[in-house]
């Protein structure tokens, strides 16, 4: 007799436990590589984000005057030099010999080379992220590298007239200075892993150099990576615990039903007169059957996975509160720190915005009122700077209190416009008159500090579509009024 072949066979309850466990752990790769992505762009761009609004800042407060004094010194040395040497050379004799040329900067610009690195200390310390350092520098066309100025590490960061090569996406500053050094992220040899960021410093319309920021990404992937374990720790255990968890209720309520089910099916075809039979509707397939058990596992899932979601919308809450901190951060970019009012880098975005307005063609009504602070370097000298500060906000007060319906901007040490709008605009003559009045209130005023008695000009243009053809044609005009005025009022005091 012929024997037979028993046939292998794999279980349900065994291919279903190998399917359980690829596809959990197919899940929990995806999750992690995910979560990873997520933090790490998050992260990335927070950390540009934040670099960009700190080199802004520091472009914005920092004391152009005696930056330019400290700059046109290296300028002057470093012209003399034929064979400028590169820091991809720090520490050789050509490089040190270099360098030694310019130990004369901070002897004879002391003063100045002093206050700004105590500035850009300063700033180090507001910081609440790990910055590297704050560094000034200005792109030398000839050597096509950016120069260091000052180093707010001092003695321990590059000294000055050490040049770093413009890397090639950044080369576009060369012939476009206003560009600036947009954030990027570097691993070089000499410096380490870093997201940088420069933002121009005017000196005037003129870009003189640029405010920059290192901040150190060896600690942030260090943070990354502590959070992304963290965060695959916690995806493997809940998919371990809802492997064991699926593996019982596939048990239960899979596999002893479809047993019952074989088993009530061998019954029926062994029955001889299964026609009344009532095996099937004894398992009460109809109301009590596999799938509504199935449901019920999967609404007992569904209960786990909105834990899971909870966790994810808290997640996102804290994203949020993150961008909520990088637009403040913008906010405060574009607000002069003194006076509280807008800065030059808010003003350049409006007459932008409105530019676009006149070139589609739409009708617009605005005018540019220009002020000026009289002798405020007299002031600065005599009295010294915070004298100086405290002339410039009671002049930014006079000015919002009079102009309060348009907004305010700080454009230079001393100047201030206001791009006229609604009621102002069409009721600036009387302003003008109020402001004169208020300027000369100040000054008959006995109880206030001379520095406090204030003197301004101001002079105003409205847009005139048939002879003004951008916003800096309506500029140039209020310009050319206010110094009429300031001509005049000279005049008068001769």
């Amino acid at each position: 007799m012929e024997k037979t072949k028993r046939k292998f066979k794999i279980s349900i309850q065994l291919k279903t436990s190998i399917i359980i466990t690829l596809f959990a752990l197919f899940l929990g790769t995806i999750a992690i590589v995910f979560f990873y992505r997520v933090i790490y762009r998050t992260d990335n761009d927070h950390t540009k984000a934040t670099a960009q609004n700190i080199s802004a800042t520091v472009a914005e407060t920092i004391d152009v005057d005696k930056y330019v004094v400290v700059k046109d010194k290296i300028q002057s040395i470093l012209d003399t030099i034929e064979n400028p040497v590169f820091s991809d050379d720090w520490g050789s004799p050509e490089w040190n010999d270099y360098i030694a040329q310019f130990d004369s900067v901070q002897v004879e610009c002391a003063t100045e080379f002093n206050h700004l690195l105590n500035s850009l200390s300063k700033a180090v310390e507001k910081t609440t992220i790990d910055v590297d350092c704050i560094y000034l520098v200005f792109v030398d066309t000839r050597t096509q590298g950016f120069v260091y100025v000052i180093d707010s590490a001092g003695e321990d960061g590059c000294p000055p007239g050490c040049i770093d090569p413009i890397y090639d996406i950044n080369k576009e500053v060369l012939t476009n200075p206003d560009r600036g050094f947009p954030p990027y992220i570097t691993n070089t040899a000499e410096y380490g892993w870093l997201c940088t960021a420069g933002t121009p410093i005017y000196n005037g319309d003129t870009v003189v150099g640029y405010a920059m920021v290192d901040i150190s990404m060896t600690t942030m992937r260090a943070i990354q990576s502590h959070n992304v374990l963290q965060m695959g720790l916690y995806v493997l255990g809940t998919i371990v615990i809802l492997w064991v968890i699926g593996f019982v209720l596939i048990h239960f309520i899979l596999i002893k039903p479809i047993r019952n089910l074989t088993n009530a099916a061998k019954k029926y075809v062994s029955t001889e007169d299964n026609q009344d039979s009532e095996i099937f509707a004894k398992l009460n397939i109809k109301t009590k059957d596999e799938v509504e058990e199935l449901a019920n596992a999967m609404g007992e899932m569904e209960k786990d996975i909105n834990r899971q979601i909870n966790e994810l919308k808290d997640m996102n809450v804290k994203l949020i509160e993150t961008k909520q901190e990088a637009n403040l951060m913008t906010e405060l970019a574009n607000k002069d720190g003194l006076t509280g009012v807008r800065n030059k880098i808010s003003y350049d975005s409006t007459v932008k915005d409105l530019s676009e307005k006149i070139n589609s063609g739409a009708k617009v009504h605005f005018g540019i009122a220009m002020i000026d602070l009289n002798d405020l370097k007299v002031v600065n000298d005599e009295c010294g700077h915070s004298a100086g500060d405290i002339a410039l906000m009671k002049l930014s007060s006079v000015i919002c209190g009079v102009f309060v319906h348009s907004p305010v901007f700080r454009v230079g040490g001393d100047e201030f416009v206001v791009l006229l709008q609604n009621n102002d605009y069409k009721r600036i003559d009387k302003l003008v008159e109020e402001f004169d009045k208020k300027i000369s209130d100040l000054q008959n005023d006995e109880y206030l500090r001379d520095f406090e008695k204030i003197s301004a000009a101001i002079g105003y243009a409205k847009y005139n579509p048939e002879i003004d053809k951008t916003v800096q044609d309506v500029f140039n005009r209020a310009d050319e009024a206010m110094y009429n005025k300031k001509r005049e009022m000279k005049n008068q005091q001769e």
